[in-house]
């Protein structure tokens, strides 16, 4: 699961650009958004760590550099995931009271 922070800040990407691997530049993210530096840079590091997007690299003579990010599909379609994962989570509720229903009957019925 992720904070509501980050859903916001996956809400206003998405409302930039909802194409997938569309490289959000990071200043270019900061004028359109209005966001910090730092508050983007944390946002896009546990987003990348959480799965839902991804650093933009490109090779200069030194190296990679970071220029900046893109959501992968798990961002750009991150409320489907969520439902999907709150709805596993009550499927796995369900099973469990179930199983202690069922092995409460069964051991009720085993003492009788």
């Amino acid at each position: 699961m992720i904070t509501k922070d980050l859903q916001s800040f996956l809400d206003t990407c998405i409302a930039i650009s909802d194409q997938p691997r569309h490289v959000f530049e990071y200043d270019g993210f900061e004028a359109a958004s209005g966001m910090a530096e730092d508050a983007i840079l944390h946002a896009v590091r546990a987003l990348c760590d959480a799965g839902y997007a991804e650093y933009a690299h490109y090779n200069a003579s030194s190296g990679d550099v970071d220029m900046g990010f893109y959501l992968l599909h798990k961002g750009l379609h991150y409320k489907q995931y969520q439902r999907l994962a709150t709805a596993q989570r009550w499927k796995e509720r369900l099973w469990g009271f179930l199983t202690g229903v069922a092995i409460t009957v069964l051991a009720w019925l085993l003492t009788k």
